[in-house]
C-alpha cells in the first residue's frame, strides 16, 4: 500500500507455482471537505495507475495495450461493475463507489 495525500494505491498479488495467477489494483481517495465532488472522476495520477495495472500481461504489444487501455478508461468514466475476458485473462472493474476504483485481473484457465 502507498499513501500519497488522500489518496491510497493498493496492489496485491497471487501466485502458483512461481507463475503469476492473478493481481489487484486499487485506487481509493478520501474525501478532502464538505463541497468536494463525490461523483468526480479519479485524477489523472490515479488513472495512469489503473491503467499501467491493466496493461501489465499486455506491456510487450503496444496495440492490445492501447486497446486494453481506451476499455479501461470507458470501464471506470461508466461506473459500475464490468467483467470482460480479454486475451486469456478475465478483467473486472469495480466503479461503482465513489472515489474507490478496483482492477482484478486473473489468467483464465484452460479447462
Amino acid at each position: 500500500m502507498l499513501l500519497i495525500g488522500v489518496t491510497e494505491y493498493t496492489f496485491s498479488l497471487w501466485e502458483v507455482h512461481g507463475q503469476v495467477r492473478a493481481y489487484s489494483a486499487r485506487v481509493s481517495s478520501a474525501e478532502i471537505g464538505p463541497f468536494d465532488n463525490a461523483s468526480a472522476p479519479p485524477s489523472k495520477a490515479s488513472m495512469a495507475y489503473l491503467l499501467w495495472s491493466a496493461g501489465l500481461p499486455y506491456a510487450h504489444d503496444r496495440e492490445f495495450l492501447a486497446q486494453i487501455r481506451t476499455w479501461l478508461s470507458r470501464q471506470v468514466e461508466d461506473g459500475g461493475t464490468t467483467v470482460a475476458d480479454v486475451g486469456g485473462y478475465t478483467y473486472k472493474v469495480d466503479a461503482s463507489e465513489p472515489r474507490i476504483f478496483n482492477l482484478d485481473v486473473e489468467a483464465v484457465t484452460p479447462e
